[in-house]
């Protein structure tokens, strides 16, 4: 988090530079990040997929399986909106990190999932109330919309976050965020494709370096090209002995 803050305030700093302010001198950026130790994305296994997915409540299903599917970030799933489909064309037009509004395709299995969904606003996700709420404002003084008990609304970050906390302790699965979702569809895309810049742009990622995180996923097909070098070796040797 400290190098996301360092990331904003490098991208004011630049802003005002270029807006002929005078900044002062341009701090060195770099040598403010915090290292961050590097290790493999966290991949969802199949036996624990089912037992989330079992435990999972139903209003909040669909959602979570098209984010495993589709590999969109949580709140480009939550954004979706009708306005935003050609179902018949299999696209949508969303709103990824950096503020670009881009069309992604749609395959079969996420229309599926979006005509699956009442309709009943203007976005595509949304989750059953489960206790009536007056209207308010919450500690930090924002408006904090009345609520009633069984009546459906579109899906928030809260409402989605205790619903899949609630599945993922019922299914006792360890050290696995819903962000992971993203993380475990780019691993199986990678996996499918063996094509590191599909997988790049499947997932919006602005720099193929990002991608790369993914790239243990191809370490089957070093096996095989040491095993194919090794077929090689070993009989030429052999016949060197003789």
């Amino acid at each position: 988090s400290v190098n996301r803050e360092i990331d904003i305030l490098r991208a004011i700093w630049w802003c005002a530079k270029k807006a002929r302010f005078d900044i002062g001198e341009m701090p060195e950026w770099r040598a403010l990040y915090l290292r961050v130790a590097q290790q493999p994305p966290r991949e969802l296994q199949s036996g624990e997929e089912t037992a989330i997915f079992d435990a999972l409540a139903d209003d909040a299903r669909d959602a979570v399986m098209f984010a495993l599917i589709s590999g969109w970030r949580k709140g480009e799933v939550i954004g979706l909106r009708w306005q935003d489909l050609d179902l018949a064309r299999g696209e949508a037009r969303t709103r990824i990190k950096g503020g670009d509004i881009v069309v992604r395709p749609l395959n079969a299995a996420l229309v599926a999932l979006i005509a699956n969904q009442p309709k009943v606003g203007p976005f595509v996700f949304t989750y059953v109330c489960r206790k009536t709420r007056i209207e308010g404002r919450d500690k930090l003084g924002r408006k904090s919309p009345a609520r009633r008990k069984g009546e459906r609304y579109p899906l928030t970050v809260t409402a989605l976050r205790v619903r899949w906390d609630e599945a993922r302790k019922a299914a006792e699965v360890q050290g696995f965020r819903f962000h992971d979702l993203r993380h475990t569809a780019a691993t199986r895309i990678l996996r499918a494709t063996q094509n590191i810049a599909t997988t790049k742009k499947v997932l919006r990622h602005t720099r193929v370096e990002t991608t790369m995180r993914y790239a243990h996923v191809l370490d089957d097909d070093v096996r095989d090209a040491l095993d194919a070098g090794m077929s090689r070796t070993i009989p030429e040797q052999v016949n060197a002995d003789k």
